[in-house]
């Protein structure tokens, strides 16, 4: 005998599973259905994710009430290691990770990159994932791809009379632009922990402190009217908020703050409030 009731149940969970498989493959996150007057706080907390990030990846604050059964969205970490099987190599390995051998070998301190065995562990670089929030509301999910960051930087223009330098010497780990996990929105240079870096142009401080449990400690210097710069993840800011720096004057040492697996600085180039390629402006 037929059962709406069940059936509408078995349609639900149906509908529920099939959104969770899409969200996890398309864009690194996952669905969590809420129980009774949860909080986005409290389901933050319970899953060991960042209450800013899982506030802004649902369009709404720590402190909206959620009834129970709505579907909210949580990051979908990937792995950050792996367990070496029959007929692995660190090229094939690479490759499928998106990553190059010579990450892996300095990622595991491996002498020789042809003597690895079935049961080794392989730890892969994670540098940053999620370091800026793909924020996408609940509703623009089914149009997500009729506006994306790439086609938002496509009408920036390239022309700025400000001239940046480097902030610091050092191995681009994460570049500008799409990568698995989103889009990144700057690059991350790796150094030790405590390097100095230096303003990239010179400008007002118009922020010096904690971020977020993203980015962490952060320097943005206001360069003109439209223009900014953004040092993520530092260990040691060395400026003030309201103070003016010239171009090459020491502002803060690198670390490894907020979300971040390892220490270097995140370094933004923000036109119009939009990021550009910093590869693109820095000479």
């Amino acid at each position: 005998m037929f059962n709406k009731k069940i059936f509408t149940v078995l349609l639900i969970l149906t509908v529920i599973l099939a959104a969770s498989t899409t969200a996890s493959a398309d864009d690194g996150l996952s669905i969590y259905i809420t129980a009774d007057n949860q909080t986005i706080a409290e389901i933050a907390d319970a899953n060991n994710i960042d209450v800013d990030l899982m506030a802004a990846m649902n369009n709404t604050d720590a402190t909206t009430v959620l009834a129970a059964g709505q579907a909210v969205y949580l990051p979908q970490y990937p792995e950050t290691s792996i367990t070496v099987a029959p007929g692995d190599s660190l090229w094939k390995i690479a490759n499928e990770y998106d990553t190059d051998v010579s990450t892996l070998i300095a990622y595991n301190n491996i002498t020789d990159p042809e003597l690895i065995h079935v049961g080794d562990i392989i730890e892969l670089p994670q540098t940053d994932y999620l370091d800026e929030p793909v924020v996408k509301t609940l509703s623009s999910r089914a149009s997500a791809g009729a506006n994306t960051n790439t086609d938002n930087i496509a009408n920036i223009s390239n022309n700025t009379d400000i001239s940046f330098i480097w902030p610091l010497e050092g191995t681009i780990t994460s570049p500008f632009g799409q990568r698995k996990s989103g889009f990144h929105h700057g690059i991350d240079i790796a150094v030790d922990s405590g390097t100095e870096f230096i303003a990239a142009a010179s400008g007002l401080v118009s922020f010096a402190g904690w971020y977020s449990g993203i980015y962490g400690n952060t320097i943005i210097i206001d360069h003109n009217d439209s223009t900014k710069s953004l040092y993520g993840h530092a260990s040691q800011i060395l400026i003030k908020e309201g103070e003016t720096v010239k171009a090459g004057q020491t502002i803060g040492k690198v670390g490894e703050t907020g979300n971040a697996t390892g220490p270097h600085l995140h370094f933004e180039i923000r036109i119009i409030d939009e990021a550009v390629d910093p590869q693109e402006y820095l000479h």
